[in-house]
């Protein structure tokens, strides 16, 4: 065995690995693996040398592996493509293929067909595809088709510069390794000056051991989602920072808080970095415009999802005297809440309370809608009963209580759902959101006695008030204002009866006008004109 050069190089972002072959026996292959570490801590300067010894070479190329295997799945995530095994799954071609098509966001169909047979001059014939494009951006030097379908070791060197071509790509056309280094690393400075007890970041390890870099960073960008809170546990807080940035904008783990060789290399953590920026950058203030299109888009796409729930909330017979049906219903509702990206939902008697966190200082908006019907006056009236939905011929959605109010409860709730859905990730919507469903009769119902009904609604507010406590209140039934008497409201779909008392008064003296008292009729000459009369003829109002 051979090692015609170094391993890895930082003089730009295409160098590579070169070995003459892949050493078979055990000897040789200690002996190769030791010049491989040996070649790449040289390139690391007295950062590399300060982590010789401290791991076994076997042990360094292992986490190689790990890291770039993982680097590659989560790339090829949307493609439903996972990589185990770096020198084994990579044999056919495919992996790479799809790999390239994905990083550059080109088709390379134009270069030839791939097939899918299992003989090795196929899987040649599919990696000199590969290679085709390869030798047009990453440049290569020592290393061929055959090596990565015979799962040489020289794959190693192939992602990384694979890997370092496209971030360097994605930053801005930069030059070489050490440019990606310094843009790094002068991001995360900005991103944890305000921080008092971070000192300079100078490296992009193992300075981010103990997960109070990457926590500042997330908190900068997110403070509501990502609090800064450190620990006196490193491997507690890097936990914390990866979970973080993972629940909030979807970046895969390649750090692992339990192995300290993950964080013992700039190369190890370099893909990881780079694929965070991505993501932050994503999650750029979002166009409020847009977000509403596609959410429109969304529901056009599945119309399903709403009626599948409303269809089965208009199941559950949720009528004053039914206990059960009003427990079945709050369960559903509290069901579909969560579906719908509501946090941290709660059930209390008839009650489902939810939340969704907006930004800092943002003003808060309550919803309120109620699950609660009417029993049915003629159940035997219904065609197929009142709590079993049906469409007419008309193609309307026939139930007790559709309309009033379970449309209200489902509608607002799935619309909900697709504006989050359309929301660029990480970002919260622009205010927080109250949501409480409540079992409350609705007002003009026989059910509905005025403070009688509305006493477990005042009961539950009295309780959650401080929690609660809205900017402004959105209601779907009117005695949801009680939700908040001091903030401003706004009404939609709400359904009821209006009565109004209307007196028309044609004889005034000076005092007035008194039905009781009466008017002296010697006061007046001519005829007096009819109070019906007048009514009858009143203008109508435009």
């Amino acid at each position: 065995v051979v090692l015609r050069s170094a391993l890895w190089s930082t003089a730009g972002p295409t160098a590579l690995l070169v070995c003459t072959a892949r050493p078979r026996r055990p000897a040789f292959r200690v002996l190769f693996l030791r010049g491989m570490a040996e070649n790449v801590r040289r390139s690391l300067g007295q950062e590399g040398s300060a982590l010789k010894g401290a791991f076994d070479e076997r042990e360094w190329v292992k986490q190689q592996e790990k890291v770039f295997s993982k680097w590659i799945s989560v790339k090829l995530a949307d493609r439903g493509v996972v990589v185990d095994n770096i020198y084994e799954d990579l044999k056919d071609g495919f992996v790479l293929y799809n790999l390239l098509e994905v990083l550059s966001g080109q088709s390379l169909r134009p270069l030839g067909k791939m097939s899918k047979g299992k003989m090795r001059i196929q899987h040649v014939a599919n990696m000199n595809i590969v290679f085709k494009y390869l030798e047009h951006t990453v440049k290569m030097v020592g290393i061929g088709p055959t090596d990565v379908v015979d799962g040489n070791f020289l794959i190693l060197g192939l992602i990384w510069s694979i890997l370092v071509f496209f971030i360097a790509k994605d930053l801005g056309g930069l030059a070489d390794m050490r440019a990606i280094r310094n843009k790094i690393l002068k991001w995360i400075k900005k991103h944890t000056a305000k921080n008092p007890d971070i000192d300079d970041v100078e490296d992009l390890a193992q300075s981010l051991a103990d997960g109070r870099v990457l926590m500042a960073v997330l908190n900068d960008f997110n403070p509501h989602q990502c609090p800064y809170a450190p620990s006196s546990n490193p491997k507690q807080d890097l936990t914390q920072a990866l979970d973080d940035a993972e629940k909030v904008y979807g970046v895969e783990k390649m750090i692992d808080p339990e192995d300290p060789l993950s964080t013992a290399d700039e190369k190890f953590t370099i893909p990881y970095l780079a694929n965070l920026m991505d993501k932050l950058h994503e999650a750029a203030p979002p166009q409020y415009g847009k977000v509403a299109d596609d959410a429109v888009a969304n529901v056009d796409k599945n119309p399903q999802d709403f009626v599948d729930d409303l269809v089965a909330l208009c199941a559950i017979p949720s009528t004053p005297s039914n206990e059960e049906g009003l427990t079945a219903a709050a369960e559903k509702v509290a069901s579909i809440m969560a579906d719908a990206g509501v946090q941290d939902v709660a059930q209390e008697g008839s009650f489902v309370l939810g939340t969704i966190p907006g930004p800092m200082n943002a003003p808060t908006v309550l919803y309120y809608a109620t699950y609660m019907v009417d029993d049915p006056p003629e159940p035997a009236s219904w065609s197929s009963g009142p709590f079993i939905p049906k469409y007419s011929a008309a193609q309307r959605l026939t139930a007790q209580g559709v309309a009033e109010d379970k449309a209200n409860v489902v509608v607002p709730l799935k619309a909900l759902k697709n504006i989050l859905n359309s929301m660029p990730k990480g970002n919260p919507p622009p205010c927080n959101l109250k949501v409480v469903v409540g079992g409350a009769p609705p007002a003009g119902s026989p059910a509905f006695d005025g403070d009688a009904s509305l006493a477990p609604l005042k009961a539950f507010l009295a309780t959650h008030q401080a929690a609660l406590a809205p900017d402004y209140v959105i209601v779907s039934t009117p005695e949801g204002c009680a939700v908040a008497p001091g903030a401003a409201a706004a009404m939609f779909s709400c359904r009821g009866f209006l009565t109004a008392e209307v007196q028309v008064t044609t004889v005034v003296d000076a005092q007035g006008c008194d039905p009781e008292r009466g008017v002296l009729s010697h006061r007046f000459v001519g005829p007096i004109v009819d109070p019906v009369t007048a009514l009858s003829h009143a203008p109508r109002p435009d």
